[in-house]
């Protein structure tokens, strides 16, 4: 398992005893025998003794399952299979591609899909038609069909649907049960529950979210509560690391799971309900008993996921089709959009709370797009981040910045929109001068890229004169920002 000490990664075994010394700047779990780790900005591969195995020219690499992995060559356009000599068996064509399991992996010629299953050969066995697709278990899939309004179901080897569309997300099969959520209405905090592989419910619906079974365990979250493990019954089995509540937790790999107790703080109410956000999680391994193994009292374990810069808290939201994190600056506000705007899912990060409180009063304002409102103080700077749904996938980010229509400045003076690329992703950026509502002059950045298929939409709005501070924040937001589908 990996952990970190004094900012170097190294792996623990099951029993909580260092194995490899911590010397490296990134490390994913094992897979196939192999870890992918980083040191600078080359990816490599380590056995279990922690020699490298594999020290590919690639710009990404995913790990290996079944004898594969996911790579990119150095251009990076394109994603294709490798194998463990680092050579490509399956060359990069597809726009995304996951890992293989039961003999296929999902892939995708096209940003958003549709998504089909390839073989080891790289030929399609079920023709790309879905919306959204996850990995085989003993023959079963979980696929998205029907669109935005569709839903989740299950198809066997031969792309036949098994398992009726129902689900408002439906995760793969583990140890002969699957995390379905039967939610009937977007506000439902207890909809998820189990299957078994005919479709029935064998642990009803009442949790506000599940992830799958490992080593006969498996973590449910309950609304503003907390996370704990339960049993193939359904039963409560432990909840708590010594004295704390879990508040995140992930499935067993072996006899440990990766959990934290300190994981959500409160932050700003912004009309009414207090928000969580997590925190900086305080990282440890338990064994199935609930028992901590690790960290030792001289060392501490945190996140592979993402590196949290001074000054900088973690926001992260799980919507019904989609997984977002971002890091903002230390001591700002942060609200989820997602029921008071025109975003369908969207944060709002705000320096000033006075501000936060009068832009949100009573709901009276909306941020959505071509709003024209009294946005800046004199000390205030806001940055909103979108990520927009399916039916946008097909948009550049260059015009979907031109696609906006109008925007909060007022008698803007706007500058040419303009491309470029950051770590590897297209970008596009524009940058207009204007007044607020009250006639001061305020400037308005708008970013747009791609993540994951997605649109995702960054505006920033200050006070003349502020840009070079707040490009600062905004880089270092995007460098830390991760979307997902799903639960991928």
């Amino acid at each position: 398992m990996p952990v970190m000490q004094n900012g170097k990664w190294g792996y623990i075994d099951q029993s909580g005893r260092v194995v490899i010394k911590p010397r490296f700047d990134k490390a994913g779990y094992f897979s196939d025998g192999w870890a992918k780790i980083q040191e600078g900005d080359k990816i490599a591969f380590i056995n279990r003794n922690g020699d490298t195995v594999l020290k590919p020219e690639l710009s990404d690499a995913g790990s290996f399952s079944e004898g594969l992995a996911t790579a990119s060559k150095p251009d990076g356009k394109k994603v294709g299979y490798i194998n463990k000599k680092g050579k490509f068996v399956i060359p990069p064509r597809f726009v995304e591609a996951y890992a293989f399991s039961d003999g296929k992996a999902v892939v995708a010629l096209k940003k958003r899909g549709p998504y089909g299953y390839i073989d080891k050969q790289g030929k399609f066995v079920i023709k790309p038609r879905f919306d959204a697709a996850f990995k085989f278990v003993r023959g079963l899939a979980p696929v998205h069909t029907g669109g935005f309004d569709g839903h989740w179901g299950y198809i066997d080897d031969s792309g036949k649907m098994v398992i009726k569309s129902q689900f408002a997300l439906a995760l793969p099969f583990s140890e002969g049960l699957a995390a379905v959520n039967m939610a009937k209405s977007f506000d439902d905090d207890h909809s998820w529950g189990y299957i078994n592989r005919k479709g029935k419910v064998v642990i009803k619906p009442r949790f506000n979210y599940a992830l799958s079974f490992s080593g006969g365990l498996a973590p449910v979250k309950y609304a503003d509560v907390g996370w704990e493990y339960i049993d193939k019954r359904g039963k409560g089995v432990f909840l708590r690391i010594g004295n704390k509540r879990i508040k995140i937790a992930e499935p067993f790999r072996g006899k440990l799971a990766r959990v934290s107790g300190e994981g959500y703080v409160n932050i700003n109410p912004s009309g009414g309900k207090m928000i969580q956000s997590p925190a900086r999680p305080d990282w440890a391994y338990i064994d199935k008993r609930g028992r901590k193994i690790w960290p030792h009292p001289q060392a501490s374990a945190a996140s592979k996921t993402s590196h949290v810069p001074n000054g900088f808290t973690v926001f992260t939201a799980r919507w019904p089709s989609a997984y977002f994190s971002i890091v903002y600056p230390d001591g700002w506000s942060a609200t989820d959009l997602k029921k008071r705007t025109g975003f369908i899912q969207g944060v709002s990060f705000v320096k000033n709370s006075r501000a936060s409180k009068k832009l949100y009063k009573s709901g009276k304002k909306s941020m959505s797009i071509g709003k024209k409102i009294d946005l800046v103080t004199d000390d205030n700077i806001i940055i909103n981040v979108s990520v927009q749904p399916h039916h946008l996938s097909d948009i550049t980010p260059k015009k979907f910045i031109e696609s906006m229509k109008s925007t909060v400045v007022n008698n803007p003076a706007d500058k040419s929109i303009r491309a470029y690329s950051y770590q590897g992703h297209p970008f596009a950026l524009r940058t207009i001068k204007g007044s607020d509502e009250s006639g001061r002059k305020v400037s308005s950045l708008q970013l747009a890229t791609k993540r994951r298929g997605r649109i995702v939409s960054l505006s920033a709005y200050m006070p003349a004169g502020s840009e070079k501070t707040t490009k600062t924040i905004i880089n270092t937001m995007i460098k830390n920002m991760k979307v997902g589908v799903g639960n991928k």
